[in-house]
């Protein structure tokens, strides 16, 4: 038999519901309330497990939890990201993703990658951009960009460039240039950018493209020439080398980029509340520093541009990569 509705069975059912709701905004603002795990899928040491560390720091502080590091290195920081992938969407596991581990391995290991990162992953926000600097060794004939365009136009294919591998956005941004500039360089792999800057040191290869972490100093002493900067300004700690735009190479720019992720289906509350804690973070006067002085930008985008960046980064390196047909070191 039917029972009929009344105004007590209603309230009763009010009351259920206030108390449901109730226990999961408890729930909600309770995140987090144990430590958070930022993986980061690169060996200790680089800018970005610096940079990495910093940023864990503060993230910790601003969320009133410990946020600890976990290094997971090895296949162009797609071992680091598949655990991410796999990991509960709770936001107690993080990952710094980059250009390489979020964009181009999408490409490059596309036959191996353990995960598809546009479905695997949500945006959390940005962290910084690293553009790269174009340098020849110390007292080569190129003094200038210009100048050693010329030189590589006139001689196809005998000026060799160094980079940190096939795929590497140092790769990228040569073979990018080169589209852009119609000229022809010889592309020399190495395992990692340290070799490839030891071997333009002693005149083996005729330039290399490399973050300014790993340039400037050379640069300053005089041992390396700085020929331009692949990002949309000049770097505060090389500011008297140009920008391809103003070299007359706009359609070259290139940066890496760092940012924070977390698994797809992570509650659109907790990503919020990471969300905000990290703008607290990127506007940090001390994070700020520390990323200027690795040679990079601040680059605070939050969930929603994040998501349209990367989109649009998959548009454009997709069918540069296909047409390289790159292949793992």
């Amino acid at each position: 038999m039917k029972m009929k509705d009344n105004p007590g069975h209603r309230a009763c059912r009010s009351a259920i519901a206030l108390l449901a709701f109730g226990a999961g905004a408890a729930f909600a603002q309770g995140y987090p309330n144990r430590p958070v795990t930022l993986i980061v899928p690169f060996p200790a040491g680089g800018v970005t497990d610096v940079s990495a560390r910093l940023v864990a720091k503060k993230l910790g502080e601003e969320l009133k939890q410990p946020v600890v590091v976990d290094n997971r290195p090895g296949a162009g920081a797609s071992i680091g990201a598949g655990l991410v992938a796999k990991a509960a969407p709770d936001g107690y596991t993080l990952l710094v993703g980059t250009l390489a581990n979020i964009v181009v391995n999408s490409y490059v290991y596309k036959d191996t990658l353990p995960y598809k990162p546009l479905e695997a992953f949500t945006p959390v926000h940005g962290t910084m951009a690293l553009p790269l600097v174009v340098v020849a060794k110390g007292g080569s004939p190129f003094k200038t960009f210009a100048g050693m365009i010329q030189s590589a136009r006139a001689q196809p294919g005998k000026l060799t460039y160094g980079s940190a591998g096939a795929g590497s956005v140092a790769h990228l941004a040569a073979e990018l240039l080169q589209a852009q500039s119609r000229s022809a360089l010889v592309h020399v792999p190495y395992k990692g950018s340290a070799p490839a800057i030891t071997d333009l040191l002693g005149g083996n290869i005729d330039l290399a493209f490399d973050y300014a972490s790993s340039t400037a100093t050379h640069v300053k002493a005089g041992k390396l020439t700085a020929l331009a900067v692949t990002g949309p300004t000049r770097l505060a700690a090389l500011p008297g080398v140009p920008t391809l735009a103003e070299s007359g190479f706009a359609g070259a720019q290139v940066s890496s980029w760092i940012g924070l992720f977390a698994p797809a289906a992570t509650p659109r509350a907790t990503v919020d509340t990471l969300s905000a804690a990290m703008t607290r973070v990127m506007a940090n006067k001390e994070v700020a520093d520390a990323i200027v002085d690795a040679g990079g930008t601040v680059f605070p985008l939050k969930p929603a541009e994040f998501k349209s960046f990367i989109e649009s980064e998959h548009q454009r390196w997709k069918p540069i990569i296909e047409k390289l047909d790159i292949k793992p070191n």
